[in-house]
C-alpha cells in the first residue's frame, strides 16, 4: 500500500509494486493446488531417531554424510562470491537493468533446458558422474568471469553456469533421495537443509566481509571470484571422489557424457 502511494513520486517505484503485487497473486492462486496435495502413508518401518548432534558427528563415517558435508561447504563456496555477482555487474561493470536482465534470463534458460538431459543421464547412468561432471560446470563461472568484462562474453559464461547449477540442484536432490531410508527421509531432509543452510549464511557472510576489509586492492570483485573458484574447485576435489553410486547403472565415461549433453550422441 506504501509503494502505491509513493509511486507518483518516486520513479518505478510503480513498477517494482506491480511485481510484487503479480508474485503475490500467483502464490495466492498456488494455494489451490497446494490444497490438493494428499499426505502420503508413513513409512511402517520405525525410526531410529538419531539426533541431530550425533549425525553432525558422525558426517565423516557414511556416505550420505560425507555428502551433505560437501553440499554444506560447498553451499558456503559459492555464496562467497554468489551474491555480489549482481553487485559487480550493476556497480563497477556498469551494466544497464536490461543487459543485467538478459545475463539472469540465459542462466535460467540454460538451467530450464538442460534439465532433460541430466534427468536422463541420471536415470541411466546414476546420479554420481553426472552429479561429479555439474560439479566440474559448476566451478568454471568465477574463473571465467575474471577473463573478460565483454556483455556478450558475459552472456556466453552463463550457459555453462545454468547447465551446472541444473544438474547440481537435481543431482544433490537425487542423492538425498536415494541415500536416505523412508523412515529417516525427512528427518534427513531437514539436517540437510540446516547444514545448507549454515554454509550459505557463513559463505555470504565471509564474502561480504573479505570485500571490506580492502585485502584484494584495486580490483576486489575479481579477487573474490577468483577465490571462490579455488575453494569450489578444491571442494569437489576432495569431497567427490569419496562418493559412492548408492544404485546399480550402466556404465559411461566422462567425455561420453560432455558429447551426450551437446547432442553428438543420445542417451540410451
Amino acid at each position: 500500500l506504501n509503494g502505491w502511494r509513493l509511486a507518483p513520486a518516486v520513479p518505478h517505484v510503480g513498477t517494482f509494486v506491480a511485481l510484487l503485487a503479480a508474485g503475490i497473486v500467483g502464490r495466492l492462486l498456488s494455494l489451490r493446488w497446494i490444497g490438493q496435495q494428499q499426505d502420503l502413508p508413513l513409512p511402517a518401518e520405525p525410526s531410529q531417531g538419531r539426533s541431530f548432534a550425533h549425525f553432525v558427528r558422525n558426517l565423516h563415517r557414511h556416505n550420505f554424510g560425507i555428502f551433505v558435508l560437501y553440499v554444506a561447504l560447498f553451499s558456503a563456496a559459492v555464496n562467497v562470491a554468489g551474491p555480489y555477482f549482481i553487485q559487480y555487474m550493476l556497480g563497477p561493470l556498469g551494466l544497464s537493468y536490461r543487459h543485467f536482465m538478459a545475463t539472469i534470463a540465459v542462466l535460467i534458460g540454460a538451467k530450464f533446458v538442460s534439465l532433460t538431459f541430466w534427468g536422463r543421464a541420471m536415470d541411466r547412468y546414476g546420479t554420481r558422474k553426472p552429479l561429479v561432471l555439474a560439479c566440474a560446470l559448476f566451478c568454471l563461472p568465477p574463473f571465467l568471469w575474471c577473463l573478460s568484462a565483454n556483455f556478450y562474453y558475459l552472456l556466453l559464461i552463463q550457459i555453462p553456469a545454468g547447465i551446472g547449477i541444473g544438474g547440481f540442484e537435481l543431482g544433490t536432490f537425487n542423492f538425498l533421495l536415494e541415500g536416505t531410508a523412508p523412515a529417516e527421509r525427512t528427518r534427513h531432509a531437514a539436517y540437510y537443509q540446516v547444514l545448507a543452510g549454515v554454509g550459505i549464511v557463513a559463505g555470504s557472510l565471509l564474502g561480504g566481509w573479505m570485500l571490506r576489509s580492502g585485502w584484494f586492492g584495486p580490483h576486489p570483485f575479481l579477487a573474490l571470484f577468483l577465490f571462490a573458484g579455488v575453494l569450489r574447485t578444491a571442494l569437489s576435489l576432495i569431497f567427490l571422489p569419496r562418493l559412492r553410486e548408492l544404485r546399480p547403472a550402466a556404465p559411461v565415461g566422462y567425455l561420453r557424457l560432455v558429447a551426450q549433453m551437446f547432442r553428438f550422441q543420445k542417451i540410451p
